[in-house]
């Protein structure tokens, strides 16, 4: 395994809403990646679109692999900073089961996970590829990756199952993110982009998302909605426009989240990647309305960093976790997905959380 290792750059910004009574400082430690050529039981370790601390060193990440290179599965991983090193160590596979069997190719595609008591919950983001249709869900594994129960989403954000499609997740852009409070009494998630219904124009500009808060013994559900960025970068010939999504979410509490933003502007192949602070404290719920518009009442989001200031490469990040405990503080640790690409990284950010 390589590390990739930078000196400390310190980082504090104190840009969150007075009202939250609450700001944000982080220290950057370190990264490493996985290498691309790393496997386990003859499948890849990539794809990595989400991951959470279980217990001191051990982690458990979701890959996004449809059980086309391996059947769909979690990874489970041993990571550590000491001596100013950040390691990451794959150490096995759990396959996911339904019916005790494993998904079938195409019938699933996870892209989050989170923890629920001493089992998980794992998001779906639909499959919709040649003709096929799988629904998005969220559902609850064992940490065996057995499928236990399902969790009841709204018709608004499942497609239509034949016919033309006019609601629900994208392709490819359904439920990327999920977490939960530490009491495990609340569920958060979010897709990636605006439902079908929620931006039927320009998807840049009007990229409206809803954020979930679901209460886990009732599952009566709230939805919040936030305005994605509309990425803009100088490029040759012009100003370019990158393809953004919301690709994780950390519960700070019942009410304060942290959310990862990441885009891809293709032409000069640059990540732009930007975590924010939100509150809903007081935000107006929106599951009544069909379909977001511009007259939808938006919650505030505030710049936590954005990852320009590292002066570091940047890969498709998609995990946002708390990292390991240092003498008693706070980290938080920012990966990256590989697609599976030899081009990409399964890179890991370390970050130390300075309260205020």
């Amino acid at each position: 395994m390589r590390h990739l290792l930078l000196s400390s750059l310190f980082i504090f910004i104190s840009c969150l809403p007075k009202e939250s009574n609450s700001s944000l400082g982080l220290k950057f430690l370190a990264q490493t990646s996985i290498p691309y050529e790393t496997t386990l039981d003859q499948a890849p370790v990539g794809g990595l679109s989400g991951m959470i601390k279980l217990q001191d060193e051990a982690y458990l990440a979701i890959s996004d692999d449809r059980s086309e290179l391996a059947p769909a599965r979690m990874i489970k991983l041993k990571i550590s900073f000491k001596n100013g090193e950040l390691k990451v160590l794959p150490l096995s596979n759990v396959t996911l089961k339904k019916d005790s069997k494993p998904f079938a190719f195409n019938e699933i595609d996870t892209e989050a996970i989170a923890r629920l008591g001493q089992d998980v919950l794992i998001a779906s983001e639909g499959s919709y590829r040649k003709g096929q249709r799988h629904a998005p869900f969220i559902r609850r594994f064992d940490l065996e990756g057995n499928q236990l129960s399902e969790i009841p989403l709204d018709s608004k954000f499942i497609p239509q199952a034949s016919g033309e499609i006019t609601r629900g997740v994208r392709s490819n852009k359904g439920f990327e993110s999920l977490a939960t409070t530490a009491d495990g009494k609340l569920i958060f998630a979010a897709t990636e982009t605006a439902l079908i219904q929620d931006a039927k124009d320009d998807l840049q500009r009007h990229n409206l998302v809803r954020i979930l808060r679901i209460e886990a013994d009732s599952f009566k559900t709230q939805e919040f909605a936030i305005k994605l960025d509309h990425i803009q970068v100088d490029g040759a010939g012009g100003v370019l426009t990158g393809d953004n999504g919301l690709s994780d979410i950390l519960v700070l509490n019942e009410n304060e989240l942290l959310l990862l933003e990441r885009a891809w502007v293709k032409k000069i192949k640059r990540q732009i990647i930007r975590l924010y602070y939100i509150n809903l404290k007081g935000a107006t719920d929106v599951s009544h309305l069909s379909a977001l518009d511009e007259k939808t009442p938006l919650v505030v989001k505030s710049l936590v960093m954005d990852f320009d200031q590292l002066g570091i490469t940047l890969d498709n990040s998609e995990i946002l976790s708390f990292g390991p405990e240092l003498d008693g503080k706070k980290t938080l640790i920012v990966g990256s997905d590989n697609n599976f690409s030899k081009k990409q990284m399964n890179q890991f950010l370390l970050f130390e959380i300075l309260p205020k």
